[in-house]
Parts: C-alpha cells; sequence; structure tokens
C-alpha cells in the first residue's frame, strides 16, 4: 500500500467537516433575521394598540364676518331723561351713553320717591338732634361728675392734713401725760391734773378716729364718682355707635332714594355709535331698543353645510379642525375651531344658492367660531397671514376616537355572523 492511501481517509473526513461550516453559519442567519423580525412585528402591534386614531367626518364651508353689532334696550319702562352720544361716536366698554328716568307718582300726583326721600329727610333730622343732644347731656354729666370729683380730691387732701395735725397733738399728748404720771408718782402734782390731761388725751384719739373714718369715707365716694365718670363714657359711646349706625343707614337709603329714579344706559362693548331710536323726552317700553354700536374690531366666523348623517353626531361646543383651501395644511397646519350653533332645518341646495360648490343633498348650517387674531403661518416662515372672508375650507369633525389596531381590525370585525 502506498503511502497516498494511507492518508486518504483522513483527508475525506476533513473535506466533510468544511462543508458543514457555511450550513452552520447559515441557519444561525436565520434565527437572527427571525428574532429581528419577531421584534419589529411586536413593536408594530404594540405601536397599533396604543396609537389613537380619530374617526372624522369632513364638510365644506365659508369664512364670514361677524356682524359686531350689539343692540342696547331699556330695562324698565322709562323716560329718556339724557342721551350723552350721538350716532358716530366712538364709545368705550362701560361708558354711560344716556340716562332714563322712572320715576312713579303717588295718588296725590307726587314722586315716590320724593315722599321716601322727604320721609327718610326727617328721620334723619331727628337722629342728628338726638346725637347732639346726647353728646351735650354728656358733656353736661361728664362736667358735673369731674367737678364733685375734683370738691372730694379738695376734701380728701384736708382730711389727710387734718389727720397729719392730728396724729402730732396725739402724740404730744401722749408725751405730756406720761410726763405728769410721772410727777403725780412723785407726789409732783395733783393728780385732777393728770386726770384732765388723760381726758384731753383721749379726746383727741377720739378725734384721730372720726378723722381716719371720714377720710375713708372720702376715699370710697372719689372712687366711686370715677366708677360713675368712667360708666358714663362708656354708656356715651354705646349709644353714640347706635346713633351713627342708624344715620348711615338712613343716609345709605336716602342717596338710594334721590337716584332710585335715574337709571344709567352702559355700553357693553368698545364700539361706535351706530344709530339712535329715541329721542330725549321719549316714553319707552322694557326691553325697547335705544340704540345699536358698531363693533370697532372685526371678528369672523365660520359657516359649514353639512349633511344630515353628520349633523346628527354633532353638538354646540364640539371641536373640529379647519383646511383652507389657500393654505396647505401639509404646510400650514389645520386651525381649531368649535361649534357655535347647529341650524335646526335644513337647506336644499335646489332651492337655496349656497356659496360652497358641489353640494346636492340637503344640508345643516352649522356657525363656528374663529379665534380673534387668527391667520396661516408656514412651518418654516414666522409671517402671520390673516384670514380673509370668503376663504373656503375643509371641516373635519371628529366623530369618535379609538385604537389604530381596533380601527384596522374593524373590517374583519364587521364579518362577525356573516361568515360561517
Amino acid at each position: 500500500m502506498s503511502d497516498s492511501n494511507l492518508f486518504r481517509p483522513i483527508l475525506g473526513r476533513q473535506d466533510s467537516g468544511t462543508e458543514m461550516a457555511p450550513l452552520i453559519q447559515t441557519s444561525m442567519a436565520t434565527r437572527g433575521w427571525s428574532a429581528l423580525l419577531a421584534l419589529m412585528f411586536i413593536a408594530l402591534a404594540t405601536a397599533l394598540a396604543l396609537l389613537q386614531y380619530k374617526e372624522t367626518a369632513s364638510a365644506r364651508g365659508t369664512i364670514e364676518a361677524r356682524t359686531g353689532a350689539s343692540m342696547l334696550v331699556a330695562p324698565d319702562a322709562a323716560r329718556v331723561a339724557e342721551l350723552l352720544v350721538a350716532p358716530g361716536d366712538t364709545v368705550r366698554k362701560g361708558q354711560v351713553l344716556a340716562r332714563l328716568n322712572q320715576t312713579r307718582f303717588s295718588a296725590a300726583g307726587e314722586s315716590i320717591s320724593k315722599v321716601d326721600a322727604r320721609h327718610l329727610q326727617q328721620q334723619l333730622s331727628l337722629h342728628k338732634k338726638e346725637y347732639a343732644l346726647l353728646q351735650q347731656q354728656q358733656k353736661q354729666n361728664a362736667d358735673r361728675l369731674s367737678r364733685q370729683l375734683h370738691h372730694q380730691h379738695e376734701r380728701l387732701e384736708l382730711t389727710k392734713n387734718e389727720t397729719s395735725l392730728l396724729n402730732t397733738q396725739v402724740k404730744l399728748s401722749g408725751n405730756a401725760l406720761q410726763a405728769l404720771q410721772r410727777l403725780a408718782a412723785n407726789q409732783g402734782v395733783a393728780k385732777a391734773r393728770v386726770m384732765q390731761e388723760q381726758l384731753s388725751h383721749l379726746e383727741l384719739q377720739r378725734g384721730q378716729q372720726l378723722i381716719a373714718r371720714q377720710r375713708r369715707e372720702l376715699e370710697l365716694l372719689t372712687e366711686d364718682l370715677q366708677q360713675q365718670l368712667h360708666s358714663s363714657k362708656l354708656d356715651y359711646e354705646k349709644q353714640k355707635i347706635l346713633i351713627e349706625q342708624r344715620i348711615a343707614n338712613l343716609q345709605h337709603r336716602l342717596g338710594v332714594a334721590m337716584v332710585s329714579d335715574d337709571r344709567a344706559v352702559l355700553a357693553d362693548q368698545d364700539g361706535i355709535v351706530a344709530s339712535i331710536g329715541v329721542a330725549v323726552g321719549d316714553a319707552v317700553t322694557a326691553n325697547q331698543s335705544l340704540m345699536t354700536l358698531q363693533s370697532q374690531t372685526q371678528s369672523l366666523q365660520g359657516t359649514v353645510f353639512v349633511p344630515s348623517r353628520i349633523a346628527d353626531q354633532l353638538q354646540e361646543g364640539q371641536q373640529l379642525m379647519l383646511r383652507f383651501d389657500g393654505f396647505d395644511y401639509r404646510y400650514y397646519g389645520r386651525f381649531s375651531a368649535e361649534i357655535e350653533q347647529l341650524s335646526k332645518s335644513p337647506l336644499d341646495p335646489r332651492m337655496s344658492q349656497l356659496p360652497v360648490a358641489g353640494i346636492r343633498e340637503p344640508v345643516f348650517e352649522v356657525t363656528v367660531s374663529i379665534p380673534t387674531g387668527s391667520g396661516a403661518a408656514r412651518n418654516d416662515d414666522p409671517a402671520i397671514l390673516p384670514l380673509t372672508t370668503g376663504s373656503a375650507f375643509t371641516a373635519d369633525f371628529i366623530l369618535a376616537e379609538k385604537r389604530l389596531l381596533a380601527y384596522i381590525f374593524e373590517p374583519l370585525l364587521a364579518l362577525r355572523g356573516k361568515v360561517s
């Protein structure tokens, strides 16, 4: 056997291992792509389950200008007392434009408000007199108590001086009595002289006690007068507050009665007086038109012509998005708006001339609000282009919101019960 034959089987096994290596690499690559596709499918399913899809319905419409006019009416039956503006005048919100007089008369032919005012004036006068009398009485009472208190202070000061004098006399009398008693013990003076001195000393002590009692009575009387003076001031302050409150209340009622016959007509917005329908002296009834104000700033509104299949799903206050024909929504975006009013009766395009072409079925007129100052701005240009009347647009009404995954499978779910 040759050397080449000895090594042939070994070489054959080496060739077989080389052929298996590409198969192993191909299997690993396949599993990698499968895992990647699975992850991508899971991510896609998650996104479809989380993303919201807004179901919308579209209708055509145009922009219109609001009238901007407001009518001012009389709140009650009255007579025009004064007109403070003329047609063409510029006014501010809250400005007084006219005054109305609502005078009512009694059976005697006198203004009821004037009768009430006169009665209130009489009551006010009486309360003011009562207030003045209270002040006078308080002054007199305070003066009287102050004089009495001053007099008691003087008496108390005299009593203090007498007490001091008696105390000195009692001390001297006691010293003299002791001296006489020592002399009497030595037979130096008669006992009658000692007894007489004792009686004088006792009389001084009794006077000392009387002065002390009198001083105490004066002190109590002084405290009582001080308390009376303090209580008098408190009572005066209480009565003063009550009378002042009654006077203030009467003054307020009197002021109301004096102006209750007049009513001011105020401007409800900034604008220009367009017309005045009354003259000074005219009698007007409740809710009668007085004048018209025209707004200085023009605001816009949109009118959308909606088919009945959509109108049934709309309500006032519902949000919608507008796409204007003159501004490509891919660059300028959509404009938000809100439904203000829904018409109750449909419009037939065969009977009515509609501002939007292409409508061939009955539609309902829907008024939508457009925010003041709205305009179009391109994504790459900060300049704002104002919206103008007559511009056509497409309104997208949001009817429902659902998951994007549910929207995709909605046709399949609709087959439930139809396929067996």
